[in-house]
């Protein structure tokens, strides 16, 4: 170890030091910033190689005596800024320091530093050839020794800040002085020295006031420092300045008055020197002539009597910051701005009362401080200042929305003014939105907010400053400062403010101001919600006056309780903090009325709050409950009550003595029962315990008359009780996810219910007098085993948002699935129809063939419903999608779907996916490899799983295997089979995982604070419970697989074609994959029909009046009842209609396969030699690409030369083609 490092520690005893070793290294010792120091001389001589000490703040009182030291040894002695008066003679004597540092010290008298007496005999011959630099600054000396002179090698000696009165002449000795500094002393002009002598000197600090007038200064100098200590008994007009410097070829003057020291070379500070004018002769000092001349920087001349600018300011060339603040000058004159090199100017708090255009000159200046004077308005010309950063114009009668392109200066980093001018200005169109903006009232800074913050919330900044503005002391103001980042709150407003109510909240305050807890008799409401609290202050309790704290959304892990001195309080709102108990002083708390402590980590609720008689609401959810007191039952004003995402395993048997209880909710935690006395709360209206593990409701639950709500979802119901019936003022009920086989046939005398959920059961039938319910509005009915609906369903006029997506899960039948895309219109629809006509079974299943370019999807599809070998050549290969019915053994008509395989159409594939559909995955068995998997199997599977997820049923077909050995087949197949088992396996086992995640994570959700991380961290219990329904519904509706691979060959052999169609067959008619489709003959027969003119005739599309004509004549169907046959035929892929289209609307695509050759061709990859393109010029092709390729434009011209091979007629093109 070389050096050791104990920096800004507290009290301590280094005894520890003993241990360590240190033989021959040199040693570095830093003890700086200590609070206090105990260091014994043993264990520093230890220290053989003790080479620099540095004590700097220890504020030790003694130092211990190094006299065993080696001689020579310590060079580097600091003991800067300690108390200790009498150091020990071994700091002297004896060692061969060259740096001493003792300044900031209490007294070091000359008897201890240099000896008892001042020979050089009795002083160390050490001491005298080594020292270079001593600093005996901010100590009590009075006089220096003469002995001081012996040290003949000192470079730097600092005995400023003392009380000096005369140096020694022996100091002319120190021939090698370059830097002496005896400013802030009271040396008189007798007791002074000639620095002439001084022929090294290079820096110098010394006292203008008391220095006597000399010739000349060392030809050496290059830095002087000159210092007037008292300008109230030396005024500046009285000074002597004929002092002859200005001959010496120095190179910086620093001048300072009073103590204000200059940071700057050539800084003038005249500040607060009571002066009404500026004369020439000050102007004219040393500095601003030759060779100092533009050497002065900065001009202070703040706090005098100034009235004019003086006109020879103009002359400092180089000046770059000026100061004229708080005196009275009336006018700037142009001169000032063109100092070409200004950089700061401070004008502020005069009497100024325009800016002239002459401004646009100051291109350098980044800081103006106009406040504080007569200003009626600024010149447009200020915007031009490019290097502007900070401009305050508060305090002023400026109007600054007339000068709106401020808030355009995109350099510019603070605009100070006032408030009621900020929230008059527009927004521009072009702004700096980073722009801080400070908004001043009364020369108060009270908000800082961004550009951009501003002008999206001028309305609350708006408030602010209308509560600022009130004249009337009475009065109490608001005042809204939510949502804008404040880190503090601005105290100096409140010194001057009469303020009732404060919001701070949605900022980022970290503790509760101490001057808003002096509001005693003012503040009753006070809300820091989502700010960083971690606590609150004893002084809260000062607020005698409150009647609302809102807290919720902080840090808080504990309650003072002094809080419970706040009688008044009739709101406390912490929900969202990480409390792990209440206070007990909270049951003196007597005007309480409302109480959320929702989501903490509280394990236990005092029995006091049976106290708190005026209780009205108590919110207690989220949290980490066992149980509740038996004293919450004496709470009798109880309204509102809620008790979810807890751990509570029951509720108070007696709890029928909150009479007063209108909403109780339970939701979330592990109740098993509910108690029968909870039947006796005859002004209960919201009962939620959904999310239990309730196995039965009480028998007399329906003598709850006045029960509007109930909530039962995810429970173990089986049956409900005989008197549910009885809750005839249901607006709401949710039974979902429960065992429920059944629901009560006299559901009818749920005369107001509006909600209905009775998703997740077993229910097979809905009781018809489901159907009276008029003025249901939302009815849930997924994931039941439905399979038709009440005829009568069509009089459920009032339900809204009805479609598939409330009866997916359930194997419906009656209507079809796709009558459900239409929502309840076509629900009702299909209903009426029935009514008119017959209902026939018709056996229809769509199938989806995907799979890689050339896996023989095509030759696949052309053998199952050709019953033949018809393969496709490469260059016919499938062009986006085909489709193409199929029957297949008379019974099973199929709707062979043929997807391009080429990468630029699986985008587009989705979009026919559907849950009544077989997916049939081909593989070409030849090309397979173990590597090809992911492309030819896994990719189709996870794009299925995506998109469908329910059930999906999947067939994977290898083709090609006429040209695959035996043995090839059987290993590449069950290649196939053992991946796709073990991606299942995967995917269960993560959801298995993902599942047990969440079940751990809804233990510990009451604990919002506690140190537990996982990836479902921040999650609050209600998501998770749903989060877990949604992965159960994952793993409940696993996709179907194969137990085995259908293996065809498309050649003249068929091999393996027929088995396939048996298998297509056998699970097309499992009625659970299936469902059976019952359909009113009417539709049945129009599709007959329309099926005779796609085979007969030779027209590609129909018009609406040869539908109807159709319609009328082969189904006996209005245009009415066509409008809801053809949406049903268009969905299930018969017919391609347009309904929404004004100009497409009119016609039929009976023939869809038309229209996808039409618009495949848009999709066919283009080249320039491509015969369609030939009568087109090489310039107008390139349009054409660049058009598209930049734009996505699609000229006329294009379409009609992609379309050349479809002989379109003129009327075909100009339905098709939507011109701009």
């Amino acid at each position: 170890m070389t050096e050791l490092k104990l920096s800004q520690c507290g009290c301590c005893h280094l005894a520890f030091l003993n241990e360590l070793n240190f033989t021959e290294t040199k040693i570095i010792l830093q003890l700086d910033f200590w609070q206090l120091l105990s260091i014994d001389q043993h264990t520093l001589m230890q220290w053989p190689g003790l080479l620099k000490i540095s004590m700097n703040s220890v504020n030790s009182t003694v130092i211990v005596d190094l006299e065993g030291l080696k001689q020579g040894q310590l060079s580097f002695q600091d003991l800067n800024i300690n108390s200790f008066s009498t150091p020990p003679q071994s700091f002297i004597h004896g060692l061969g320091r060259s740096f001493v540092d003792h300044g900031y010290n209490i007294q070091v008298p000359p008897s201890v530093h240099l000896g008892a007496s001042s020979s050089q005999a009795q002083v160390s011959s050490y001491f005298l050839d080594v020292v270079s630099y001593l600093d005996l600054s901010h100590n009590k000396l009075r006089e220096i020794p003469d002995a001081l002179s012996l040290l003949g090698n000192l470079t730097h000696l600092d005995i400023s800040n003392n009380i000096i009165t005369a140096l020694p002449r022996s100091l002319l000795a120190l021939e090698k002085i370059e830097s002496f500094y005896v400013n802030r002393n009271n040396i008189i002009r007798e007791g002074f020295v000639d620095l002439a002598s001084f022929r090294n000197l290079k820096y110098v600090k010394f006292d203008l006031t008391n220095y006597p007038p000399l010739g000349s200064l060392p030809a050496s100098l290059i830095f002087v420092t000159i210092t007037l200590c008292d300008s109230q008994s030396h005024h500046v007009a009285d000074i002597d300045w004929d002092i002859q410097i200005s001959q010496q070829p120095h190179k910086y003057f620093d001048f300072v008055v009073r103590s204000l020291q200059g940071r700057t070379p050539g800084e003038v500070a005249l500040s607060d020197s009571d002066m009404h004018a500026i004369s020439p002769i000050i102007l004219d000092l040393p500095w601003t002539q030759r060779p100092w001349k533009g050497n002065v920087i900065s001009l202070l001349l703040s706090g005098n009597n100034l009235s004019v600018i003086p006109h020879d300011t103009s002359k400092l060339l180089h000046l770059q910051h000026l100061d004229l603040s708080r005196n009275k000058i009336s006018f700037i004159p142009a001169n000032i701005w063109k100092l070409s090199n200004l950089k700061c100017l401070d004008i502020s708090f005069n009497r100024v009362q325009e800016i002239s255009d002459e401004i646009l000159f100051a291109k350098r200046l980044t800081t103006l401080f106009v406040q504080g004077n007569k200003l009626v308005e600024l010149p447009q010309s200020i915007s031009n200042l490019k290097m502007l950063e900070e401009l305050c114009v508060f305090a002023n009668d400026v109007d600054v929305s007339r000068t709106p392109n401020l808030f355009s200066m995109m350099d510019c980093k603070h605009l100070k003014v006032d408030i009621v001018n900020a929230v008059r200005c527009q927004k521009p169109p072009r702004y700096n939105e980073s722009l801080l903006v400070h908004c001043y009232y009364q020369d108060v800074d009270v908000i800082v907010v961004s550009a951009k913050i501003l002008f999206e919330h001028m309305v609350e900044i708006s408030n602010i400053s209308v509560s600022l503005q009130t004249n009337d002391k009475q009065q109490q103001l608001s005042l809204n400062l939510a949502g804008f980042g404040l880190t503090a709150y601005p105290s100096s407003v409140v010194s001057q403010l009469n303020v009732k109510a404060i919001d701070l909240s949605q900022n980022k305050i970290r503790a509760v101001p101490e001057q808003v807890c002096k509001l005693q008799k003012e503040l009753n409401y006070l809300n820091l919600s989502d700010n960083s609290l971690k606590g609150l202050p004893l002084s809260i309790g000062h607020l005698q006056q409150l009647e609302q704290l809102i807290l919720e959304y902080n840090q808080i892990n504990q309650l003072p309780e002094s809080i419970g001195v706040l009688q008044n309080l009739s709101v406390l709102k912490l929900t969202a903090n990480c409390l792990r108990e209440v206070p007990r002083s909270l049951s003196d708390m007597l005007g309480l009325k409302e109480i959320d402590l929702s989501n903490n980590s509280l394990e236990s609720i005092p029995e006091m709050i049976g106290t708190l008689k005026n209780l009205t609401s108590l919110d207690i959810s989220g949290n980490s409950l066992s149980i509740l007191p038996s004293s919450i039952c004496s709470c009798h004003s109880l309204e509102t009550m809620k008790l979810s995402s807890n751990m509570l395993s029951q509720l108070p048997d007696t709890i029928d003595q909150l009479e007063s209880l209108s909403l109780l909710q339970a939701s979330m935690n592990i109740l098993t029962v509910i108690p029968p006395s909870i039947c006796s709360l005859k002004h209960l209206k919201t009962l939620d315990v959904s999310w239990n593990s309730i196995t039965e409701l009480p028998r007399n639950l329906g003598h709850l008359s006045s029960l509007t709500v109930l909530k039962v979802e995810n429970n173990h119901l089986r049956e409900l009780p005989e008197s549910f019936t009885g809750l005839v003022n249901l607006t709401s009920l949710n039974v979902s996810s429960n065992s429920l086989k059944a629901l009560p046939d006299e559901i009818f005398e749920f005369v107001k219910l509006t909600e209905l959920h009775i998703a997740d059961n077993q229910i097979d039938t809905l009781p018809n007098t489901i159907c009276e319910l008029q003025k249901l509005e939302y009815l849930s009915l997924e994931n039941n085993k439905l399979t038709v609906l009440p005829n009568q369903f069509g009089q459920l006029e009032k339900l809204h948002h009805f479609g598939k997506a409330q009866i997916q899960g359930n194997p419906i039948e009656q209507p079809p699935i796709e009558v459900f895309e239409q929502g309840l219109e076509g629900v009702v629809a299909y209903f009426e129809e029935l009514k008119l006509s017959k209902a026939i079974e018709v056996p229809r299943v769509k199938a989806l063939l995907l799979g890689e370019v050339e896996a023989g999807k095509t030759s696949l599809c052309n053998a199952i419903r050709l019953g033949k070998s018809n393969l496709t050549d490469i260059t016919d290969r499938t062009a986006g999608i085909e489709v193409h019915p199929a029957r297949l053994q008379d019974s099973i008509q199929v709707l062979m779907h043929d997807f391009g395989g080429h990468r630029i159409y699986h985008l587009t594939h989705q979009f026919f996916f559907s849950t009544a559909a077989l997916y049939l995955i081909v593989v070409d068995l030849k090309a397979f490899k173990e590597s090809s998997f992911n492309a030819a199997v896994k990719y189709w599977l996870n794009v299925i799983k995506a998109r469908i997820d329910s059930k999906p049923v999947l067939r994977i077909v290898a083709t090609h295997i006429d040209l695959c050995e035996s043995e090839e087949i059987k290993e590449k197949s069950e290649e196939i089979m053992k991946k796709m088992k073990q991606i299942e396996k995967i995917e269960v086992e993560s959801l298995t995982k993902h599942l047990s995640d969440i079940d751990d994570a809804l233990n510990r959700a009451g604990t919002p604070c506690s140190d537990w991380s996982h990836s479902l961290e921040g999650f609050d219990t209600q998501s998770l419970r749903k989060r877990r329904k949604f992965i159960e519904h994952l793993i409940d509706n696993r996709p179907i697989f194969p137990e085995f691979l259908d293996l065809v060959s498309c050649d003249l052999s068929l091999a393996g074609i027929k088995q396939l169609i048996e298998n297509i067959v056998i699970s097309c008619q499992d009625h659970r994959l299936f469902p059976r489709r019952i359909l009113p003959k009417s539709w049945f027969e129009l599709e007959l029909a329309i099926k005779t003119l796609k085979q007969e005739g030779n027209l590609h599309y129909l018009s609406m009046d040869d539908v109807q004509k159709v319609a009328k004549e082969k189904a006996n169907m209005t245009p009415t009842r066509l409008t809801r046959a053809l949406k049903y035929l268009h969905d299930i892929g018969e017919i391609v209609h347009f309904s929404d289209s004004p100009k497409l609307s009119d016609f039929v695509f009976h023939k869809p396969q038309w229209l996808m050759d039409v618009f495949k061709l848009i999709y066919k990859p283009v080249e320039r030699f491509d015969e369609r393109f030939a009568s087109v010029s090489d310039a107008d092709f390139d349009d054409m690409v660049e058009d598209f390729s930049s734009r996505g434009i699609v000229s006329e011209q294009m379409i009609q030369c992609l379309w050349k091979q479809m002989n379109l007629s003129k009327p075909e093109e100009s339905m098709l083609i939507s011109k701009c």
